[in-house]
């Protein structure tokens, strides 16, 4: 996502300090930009695998 939508959430958040939703969608927007990391492309790699395409 872009970084526009984490404004929008930082700037929703600070008008609504106590909006649960807010928070975790901002949470949910942190996680997200870690990804993919290592072990996303060694899951896809086992799971690739385990297709038995051949």
């Amino acid at each position: 996502m872009p970084l526009a939508v984490k404004e929008r959430y930082i700037k929703l958040l600070t008008a609504n300090p106590e909006d649960k939703n807010l928070k975790v969608s901002l949470e949910n927007f942190n996680e997200a930009m870690n990804h993919p990391d290592a072990d996303d492309f060694k899951n896809l790699e086992n799971w690739l695998n385990g297709l038995n395409i051949y």
